[in-house]
């Protein structure tokens, strides 16, 4: 059967910055795959990061991103021939700063503005190639006003993108200061989708490897806190504060999360059980472990209190409070905090710490944090509906106009979503059966460590 390009399904290709150690990033790629696979199971989804596979993480599970490699006439040549539609995003992708990069990739400024990883995240295939495949923003973050040789560039990309979608108001103000006319759609993001991917009887069994490694109370509800590098200087701050509030509405357990080992969130875990260990009985969940373990810790909690744009979400997405620790004045945190109602949530001062966690785990702020959920889920479902959409229409107009190969295309189409089927299933049995054998494991060792401690100890292993 002759088609213009071989893929006999839509095949669609994700980009961004998922492979690097950050517990959001690594979503993005989960998430949009399952999401594609729901509406239509047959498409193949394959995500594309600007080192991918040649820069593993250990956070990333063993799922790799393919390479980009260097934005050249070459690559994007390759892109656009094997593709049918590419979508950019989600995260903090629309700027020019490639330097900045480098800090996340372990390479050199020089080596990452010669890559150009803002090629691809900014400019596409390029204006001639994306009428052949076409590429969309995928609930991208615009971090930065432009300046005007940005103005100009994104103003020409914004004119080829098939559909454009920013995951807060901040975002697209910045966008329509280019005097882009066209839509530019508000989406939020498409973490609040996690559920779907990390079901509660999975994230039962999470808590039970966090208990039993002892970085995870007991039993109850902790408060959760989590912070990075770029607010070290607060900590002790927000340590006073935390401790402020435990004295003034009761004491329970604090659990130190760490969600962006490459933002440095280790150093500021030390720094919060350095100042609470002596008053507080202070746990730590470390940056080595699983997605799975870090959307547990957060589901768990009485109250999630963090810096981490995705720990919110998360929170969110499990009807958790959070408190969002805005005091690096990041603008995704500003424009989520807006977007969901949050703003009298969002600290941009230590101080306030004590009264802001009292308000948001008030039994009247439930109602807000459900409905909030509600009208994410049903906006970023509606999103994903268009992506999928776009897709098949891009597929379609790129195979022959003969209708006579229509029925030898649906039996293709059959025998394809029947093997990718029986692929996924395969994939999901294998991983239940790792997960189930490391589980098996973990309690062998806690009944070891049970037994050598002795029935008659009460020293908590997770004690900082």
């Amino acid at each position: 059967m002759a088609l213009i390009h071989a893929n006999v399904a839509p095949r669609i290709g994700v980009a961004g910055t998922f492979d690097v150690a950050n517990f959001g990033d690594l979503l993005f790629p989960r998430i949009f795959e399952r999401e594609v696979a729901e509406r239509l199971e047959v498409a193949e989804t394959v995500p594309y990061s600007p080192y991918g596979w040649e820069h593993p993480v250990p956070l990333d599970g063993g799922r790799y991103a393919r390479p980009l490699g260097a934005w050249t006439d070459q690559r994007c040549d390759e892109l656009t021939s094997d593709l049918d539609l590419l979508a950019i995003g989600g995260g903090e992708l629309i700027h020019h700063r490639d330097d900045v990069y480098a800090v996340y990739y372990d390479d050199d400024e020089a080596t990452l503005i010669q890559r150009r990883p803002s090629g691809f995240f900014i400019d596409g295939l390029g204006a001639h190639r994306e009428d052949r495949c076409s590429v969309v923003w995928h609930s991208v973050g615009v971090p930065f006003d432009f300046d005007s040789e940005t103005t100009k560039r994104v103003l020409r990309a914004l004119e080829t993108k098939t559909y454009v979608s920013v995951r807060d108001d901040l975002s697209a103000r910045r966008l329509r200061a280019t005097s882009f006319d066209g839509d530019i759609h508000v989406v939020p993001d498409s973490g609040i989708l996690m559920p779907r991917l990390f079901p509660d009887v999975l994230l039962e069994r999470r808590m039970r490897w966090l208990r039993s490694m002892g970085w995870y109370p007991a039993a109850g509800r902790p408060l959760v806190v989590q912070g990075s590098a770029w607010i070290l200087q607060h900590a002790d701050g927000v340590g006073d504060a935390i401790g402020d509030y435990l004295n003034r509405w009761g004491h329970r357990p604090v659990v130190t999360l760490e969600i962006g080992p490459t933002h440095g969130d280790g150093a500021f875990a030390t720094a919060i059980r350095d100042r609470l260990g002596r008053s507080t009985r202070v746990f730590s969940v470390p940056g080595t472990v699983t997605q799975e373990d870090i959307v547990a810790a957060i589901a768990g909690a009485e109250v999630f209190v963090g810096l981490s744009l995705h720990g919110s979400i998360t929170a969110l997405a499990y009807g958790i409070p959070s408190v969002i620790l805005d005091l690096a004045s990041y603008t995704k945190l500003d424009g989520f905090a807006r977007l969901a109602g949050f703003t009298h949530l969002r600290a941009t001062e230590t101080t306030v710490l004590p009264e802001m966690i009292a308000g948001a785990v008030a039994p009247d702020h439930a109602d807000h944090i459900r409905s909030v959920a509600a009208d994410f889920t049903r906006r970023v479902d509606q999103h994903f509906d268009v992506l999928v959409e776009l897709a098949l229409v891009s597929w379609e107009r790129r195979r022959t106009g003969d209708p006579a190969p229509l029925r030898e295309l649906a039996r293709s189409l059959a025998d394809e979503r029947a093997y990718s089927s029986a692929l996924r299933r395969a994939n999901e049995a294998l991983r239940q059966r790792l997960l189930e054998e490391r589980l098996m494991w973990t309690e062998r060792v806690d009944g070891a460590k049970a037994a050598q401690s002795g029935a008659g100890s009460d020293e908590s292993p997770g004690r900082a």
